[in-house]
């Protein structure tokens, strides 16, 4: 029996009100704006270097980031102008492996290649953004598919 099907209908109407009036609040963006990517997924597309056919970017974060959850609310935004875009995400924590493959020097950090780049990346490719600075910074960065800082 899940923690629903335990619920009378008023709890579960009451569930959904609470659901919608969150997801409609100032600063609870969506996290849909990302696709999935774990560390074994990110290390066979470096190993490939078929890193570019599958992600435009990839987002590392820290859960217990505050600095973080500022930096994925202002990618989401980014995400929600640019419908084609695709970003992953992925938790330092769970890839410490990838994240000293890829010298993540701190988080947050996103990784950038060039979007007209021929479909095969090298590491040396790879561009790195630790300076979120602004939505409008990011959209620049991502717009261009590059991080020259």
């Amino acid at each position: 029996m899940t923690a629903d099907q335990g619920m009378n209908e008023q709890e579960q109407q009451q569930k959904q009100q609470r659901q919608q009036q969150e997801s409609s609040e100032p600063g609870n963006l969506p996290s849909s704006s990302f696709v999935s990517c774990s560390q074994a997924e990110l290390l066979e597309a470096l190993d490939s270097g078929l890193v570019a056919s599958s992600w435009d970017g990839i987002y590392i974060y820290s859960p217990m980031c505050g600095t973080c959850k500022l930096a994925e609310q202002m990618l989401t935004i980014v995400a929600a102008a640019m419908s084609e875009l695709r970003l992953a995400k992925l938790n330092v924590q769970s890839a410490r492996e990838a994240a000293e493959r890829l010298r993540i020097q701190s988080v947050p950090c996103l990784l950038l290649w060039s979007r007209e780049a021929e479909q095969v990346v090298q590491e040396s490719d790879i561009q790195y953004v630790y300076a979120f600075h602004s939505v409008t910074y990011l959209y620049e960065r991502l717009k261009g598919g590059r991080a020259d800082d």
